[in-house]
């Protein structure tokens, strides 16, 4: 007894009070409501009823808040349903009897709930390790092979520039400083990936919503989309007024990953259009391409970390459309694909007006 004090004193220290408040005052409703059946049920019922209450209570609070609730069950049940009512006394053996089995099915239950809530956390834990350790190799297999292949390209450009600078003619430098560039913003990209998909996967990714006009994100995600737009034909028609609650630079990755896409599994010079429009409390935007679509099969899947449609050498990285998923997620928004009448898909996603600004 007094190691279940102890424990129920350091409990008491380390949980809020709110754990112990709530199961007294469950007990206390408890014995308002029985007590106006009394003595219409039978006292041996009526003992049982509050064992199952301190049973739930066990269960639901765990150890110590069933203590202090089957405590305050028997006091409650000798002082007013026990001869003599109204005192803590009691005269028949047998009573002890009963309140003895509903402390030790009180106090086995708790620890029993316990030891499964801690074999559950560690069960918990042990998975979640796994699936980081999964998500680790699984980001190490998809992205070495997009690392090595501007690495190689840089270095081997570099390398032809030192080696034969004065072999070099102008033309060809310029192609090969050209190369160096565009190989660096690829890495750029895909290492921002990286970061990007690391905070989505740590729950550190937050929207900081202010009202934007979403015309000029969108001419600002195309800028910076210039290097791979280039021989594309890009059409917009976003309302000037239209405006959203949105966090700027991450809606403009969102667009700038998914002119990456368009661009990366359609026809070379083939056109993009882009469509923004607002529906009831919604705003939308769509992205349109000329590409063969995306079959039913995929789409279901085709926002997931790591996930590719094989159309061709340029794959990706697989972490695009799930980072754009994510920060739409973010928004409270939401993502999705259809088929282009007339061919090809559109990307669209839509975003509540009425968001909390941040």
């Amino acid at each position: 007894m007094k190691n279940l004090v102890i424990q129920l004193f350091r409990g008491s220290q380390t949980r809020s009070w709110a754990k112990y408040s709530v199961p007294l005052l469950v007990i206390v409703g408890w014995t308002v409501l029985i007590y106006e059946f009394y003595p219409e049920i039978d006292i041996v019922n009526l003992a049982m009823t509050y064992l199952l209450a301190n049973v739930i209570i066990a269960v639901y609070y765990g150890q110590g808040p069933s203590i202090v609730s089957s405590i305050a069950s028997v006091l409650a049940f000798d002082y007013l349903f026990v001869n003599p009512r109204f005192h803590l006394t009691v005269d028949n053996a047998r009573f002890w009897i009963t309140f003895s089995v509903m402390f030790t099915v009180t106090l086995v239950t708790g620890r029993l709930t316990v030891q499964s809530r801690r074999s559950a956390e560690k069960a918990l834990a042990a998975e979640m390790e796994a699936e980081r350790e999964r998500v680790i190799s699984s980001l190490l297999s998809s992205v070495s092979h997009d690392l090595r292949t501007p690495l190689t390209s840089i270095s081997g450009a570099a390398e032809t520039l030192l080696s034969q600078e004065s072999r070099v003619s102008p033309e060809d430098r310029r192609h090969l400083l050209q190369a160096i560039d565009e190989e660096s913003s690829r890495l750029s990209r895909l290492v921002e990936k990286i970061l990007q998909i690391t905070k989505i996967e740590s729950g550190n990714i937050q929207a900081r919503k202010e009202i934007n006009s979403l015309e000029e994100v969108v001419g600002s995600a195309l800028h910076r989309s210039d290097s791979i737009l280039k021989g594309r034909k890009i059409t917009t028609e976003i309302p000037g007024e239209l405006c959203a609650p949105l966090d700027a630079l991450l809606m403009e990755q969102v667009l700038v990953n998914l002119l990456e896409n368009a661009v990366r599994y359609t026809p070379q010079g083939s056109p993009i259009d882009i469509l923004a429009s607002k529906a009831g409390e919604e705003v939308t935007v769509q992205i349109s391409d000329r590409g063969p679509g995306i079959s039913a099969k995929h789409r279901s899947q085709i926002f997931e970390k790591f996930y590719r449609i094989e159309k061709g050498a340029s794959w990706g990285s697989g972490l695009g459309l799930a980072i754009c998923h994510g920060i739409i997620q973010a928004h409270q928004g939401r993502i999705g694909v259809r088929d282009r009448e007339g061919g090809g898909s559109v990307f669209y996603f839509s975003l509540p007006v009425g968001g909390k600004i941040a």
